[in-house]
């Protein structure tokens, strides 16, 4: 709040709203107060509002405690529901066989093509597909990060 002599309102006026600040007056049920009683006005109306954020704050945190942990556990029981949905969305089977589709780095799939040779011999068959430009937008990301940044990835 800015108060000043009348002579000089108009001048800082302008040099405001020529630094784009915006003149905010005082609501019309204002203008019979003196300038203390419209301070002492604002005063208490932000304790008041304190006050009541405070009390949201608790009601806020009641509920928390009370249902936080049932909707972190159904929260986690979605989550497990979703992964296994869209494993299973990837895996195909019959009697006779089955058939995988899933991403992983180049680097990583002659380790998997020997860890699956080594189990099933040549039961197995891994093929590594080109990449397609329509496939972009589905591929899952991998991070690699240095060290010191493993502890701000999420898991």
């Amino acid at each position: 709040m800015i108060t000043i002599e009348k002579t000089f309102s108009e001048k800082v006026s302008r040099a405001l709203s020529s630094e784009q600040i915006p003149e905010m007056p005082f609501p019309g049920s204002f203008d019979l107060l003196s300038l203390t009683g419209k301070i002492s006005f604002i005063q208490q109306r932000s304790s008041a509002i304190n006050s009541e954020i405070e009390g949201i704050e608790r009601d806020r945190q009641k509920i928390c405690i009370r249902w936080w942990p049932i909707y972190r556990t159904v929260y986690d029981w979605i989550g497990e529901r979703l992964a296994l949905l869209n494993a299973t969305a990837s895996v195909f089977q019959t009697r006779m066989c089955f058939f995988i589709h899933g991403w992983m780095s180049t680097e990583d799939v002659a380790g998997l093509k020997r860890s699956m040779t080594s189990s099933f011999g040549q039961e197995v068959v891994i093929e590594e597909k080109e990449m397609l430009q329509e496939d972009l937008e589905r591929v899952p990301v991998i991070l690699k990060n240095p060290p010191y940044f493993r502890p701000f990835e999420l898991s």
